[in-house]
């Protein structure tokens, strides 16, 4: 049981709500981009992306709600505002949340299929039923097994899995690819794509981990009272994924967009600090480089080296964000 001042369950109360907030726009916004681009809905890759982030949407949702969906009177709680229906609603489809972990493990068995294997994305989509198959059936199962046999109520923060129930509670399934076998591939476009997945592993570890060790350690002894600042961000923690989530899917774009930055603003400083000697009868500065005309010879040679020369490894990642876009 964990036992707080007024003034740490107001904090635990309220924090959520801004975090959730954050993680319902991430989720909201990979949504619409994927329903409302025809070329995406056809990329088995952002199909499951949407599923995850549906999944993402429904749980940080019911973590919005945070204490107001706890029934009135609780004690031990900040601003409880609900009843019996209200706490039971939070719990379901916080108790759907167990598809998130799952899906990780179908986008990680995705990457696994293109980056290992080198499947097409023909194959890929055979498998495409049990990929998102299994975390929704497994959501809905358990939380529909969770109505039906009344182990819904208030749980330390918000309703989930009541005190009583100790076997089956607090031990959210961490359920995630920590290590995915790749073969050796010196392409640039396989190692975004390895640093793709391992990103979306390492938001789910970050963001279940610190819960994990609070349940863990609650079911290793009763009496266990957490840390309040572990549990501040756990319970802050525990609702960003979507947001986190949006982050990666939009990364490579972002990376895009900043490769092509850096070149049109190496090419206007190369173009404003290109030397102009005497009896030169013309100079012409285009992408850092100066063809120089005069009598003996016309050359291409490279002015100067600062801020940066673009290297093959810069390219190359441009070239991969361009070409992930794709998927």
């Amino acid at each position: 049981m964990m036992t707080f001042t007024d003034d740490q369950l107001k904090k635990l109360s309220i924090f959520p709500h801004f975090t959730a907030m954050l993680s319902i726009c991430g989720s909201l916004l990979i949504i619409f981009e994927v329903l409302t681009d025809f070329r995406k809905r056809g990329k088995l890759y952002h199909r499951l992306m949407l599923g995850l982030s549906c999944s993402d949407l429904i749980m940080s949702s019911s973590y919005f709600f945070s204490s107001w969906a706890v029934p009135k009177g609780t004690v031990g709680v900040f601003s409880p505002l609900g009843n019996t229906a209200t706490c039971n609603a939070q719990a379901f489809f916080m108790q759907y949340g167990v598809a998130i972990p799952l899906y990780n493990v179908s986008l990680a068995t995705y990457f696994l299929f293109i980056v290992r294997n080198q499947w097409p994305e023909r194959k890929c989509v055979e498998y495409e039923k049990w990929l998102h198959g299994v975390p929704v059936t497994v959501g809905l199962s358990t939380s529909v097994a969770g109505l039906l046999l009344g182990t819904y109520g208030f749980s330390d923060l918000w309703c989930w899995i009541k005190s009583d129930f100790k076997s089956i509670k607090r031990l959210e399934a961490s359920f995630a690819a920590k290590g995915i076998q790749v073969s050796r591939n010196d392409k640039t476009i396989s190692r975004q794509l390895i640093t793709h997945c391992f990103i979306y592993n390492f938001i789910y570890w970050f963001t279940y981990l610190p819960g994990l060790i609070v349940r863990t350690a609650q079911l290793a002894n009763e009496d266990f009272n957490p840390p309040f600042a572990l549990v501040l961000f756990m319970s802050c923690n525990l609702p960003l994924q979507g947001f986190w989530n949006w982050f990666n899917y939009k990364r490579l774009k972002i990376q895009k967009c900043c490769c092509r930055l850096e070149t049109q603003l190496e090419e206007d400083f190369s173009y404003s600090r290109t030397p102009v000697r005497s009896g030169v009868s013309k100079s012409v500065a285009v992408d850092g480089d100066v063809e120089i005309n005069d009598d003996s010879t016309s050359s291409n040679r490279r002015v100067f080296d600062w801020p940066g020369d673009r290297n093959e490894t810069d390219a190359g990642l441009c070239s991969s964000a361009i070409m992930f876009e794709q998927m």
